[in-house]
């Protein structure tokens, strides 16, 4: 396993605990459909939640939540698509997205509720 998994199996660890303790449901981790791996889905007072983790070690080349881009939120949503088709779930939805900036012991997280917007469901 190379240091960037390793990262990120941590990053993906810690918001899992986070939002455990923020009340949240995990209702599965890394759920895939095809190509689309959703790092977390989550609920909490009848809303699904998806949640992307994005952990980096360093915020040099940018925060860990800008490497959230266009193709990136695509998939979130589609994965969203499937996730709601395939539990017959007719319920609110959101997309998040948690950065966490992991340095030497240490960990700055930040959850961005409603981080991807403006989508409709196919």
């Amino acid at each position: 396993m190379n240091a960037s998994n390793t990262l990120g199996e941590q990053g993906e660890s810690i918001a899992f605990y986070y939002l455990v303790n923020k009340g949240y449901t995990i209702l599965g981790k890394n759920v895939r459909f095809g190509k689309i791996e959703l790092d977390l889905v989550a609920e909490k007072d009848g809303v699904v939640v998806v949640v992307e983790v994005k952990a980096r070690s360093s915020d040099d080349y940018g925060t860990p939540e800008s490497f959230v881009n266009e193709e990136k939120e695509n998939f979130l949503v589609e994965g969203l698509s499937y996730y709601l088709n395939k539990y017959e779930l007719d319920c609110e939805a959101r997309i998040d997205v948690i950065a966490i900036l992991i340095k030497e012991g240490t960990f700055e997280l930040r959850h961005h509720e409603g981080a991807v917007y403006g989508f409709d469901l196919p």
